[in-house]
C-alpha cells in the first residue's frame, strides 16, 4: 500500500528526528532542532521517563544528542521526546542480547549479563551507600576486597564477622585509637594478662 503525499506529509509533521540544542534540567525538558525542516527549533519538549510519580526516573540528554520526537499536530510547541537514537557516529557500547548496561561520560559503568549471571559496577570516583535498616549480605562463594588506598569500616553499633576461617594479611592492624595497645604489627610483642590455658591443636600456631 502506497501512501499519498498528504498522508506522508502529515506523518512527517508528527514524527521527527532531530538533535538536542538546549536543555532545562529543572523541568526535565529539552529543545530540538530539525534539519529536515530548515533548521526549525522546537519549544521545550517533555522528555519521557519510565516513572514520575511515587517512583521517579531522571535522565537528561546531552547537547547534539540525536532524538526521536512526536508532536500532537499543533506545531513544534506541543510534543514529546520519545528517546535517543544510535547512529554511525554514536554506536552502541554493547553487542549482546543478554546484556543491560549504563555507561556514563566519566567512565562509571553498570553492566549486567544475564547469560553469565554477572553484575559489574565500575565507579570512577567516590561512592556513598546509605542503609537505613539492618541488612544482610550473603555470598555463597568467595569475597575479595582490594583497596588501593584506604578501606574503612565504621559502625556506630555492633559489627559482627562470622566465618569458618578469617585470614588477615597486612603489615599493621589498628584495633582502635582508644586502646593503649591498639596497634599490632610484625614487631609487636603479644602481652597476655590474667590466668589462661593454652590447648595446642592443629589450628594453634606459635612463633618463638
Amino acid at each position: 500500500m502506497i501512501m499519498n503525499g498528504e498522508i506522508l506529509a502529515a506523518l512527517r509533521s508528527i514524527f521527527r528526528i532531530g538533535k538536542v540544542v538546549s536543555t532545562n534540567p529543572e523541568t526535565c525538558t529539552a529543545r530540538v532542532q530539525f534539519l529536515d525542516a530548515d533548521g526549525l527549533v522546537s519549544d521545550d519538549l517533555q522528555i519521557l521517563n519510565s516513572k514520575t510519580l511515587a517512583d521517579k526516573d531522571y535522565s537528561m540528554y546531552d547537547i547534539d544528542e540525536q532524538v526521536a520526537c512526536i508532536f500532537l499536530g499543533n506545531g513544534p510547541s506541543a510534543g514529546y521526546i520519545l528517546g535517543a537514537l544510535y547512529s554511525q557516529k554514536t554506536k552502541p557500547n554493547e553487542s549482546s542480547q543478554d546484556v543491560w548496561a549504563k555507561e556514563f561520560k566519566d567512565g562509571t559503568k553498570i553492566r549486567y549479563d544475564r547469560e553469565e549471571h554477572r553484575l559489574e559496577v565500575t565507579v570512577n570516583g567516590d561512592t556513598d551507600v546509605y542503609v537505613q535498616k539492618d541488612k544482610t549480605i550473603s555470598v555463597d562463594g568467595s569475597v575479595n576486597v582490594e583497596a588501593g588506598v584506604d578501606l574503612n569500616f565504621n559502625a556506630t553499633g555492633d559489627m559482627n564477622v562470622d566465618a569458618s576461617t578469617a585470614n588477615i594479611s597486612c603489615p599493621e592492624v589498628n584495633l582502635g585509637t582508644g586502646a593503649a595497645q591498639g596497634v599490632i604489627h610484625a614487631a609487636s610483642p603479644c602481652p597476655l594478662f590474667g590466668v589462661f590455658h593454652l590447648l595446642p591443636s592443629q589450628t594453634t600456631k606459635t612463633a618463638l
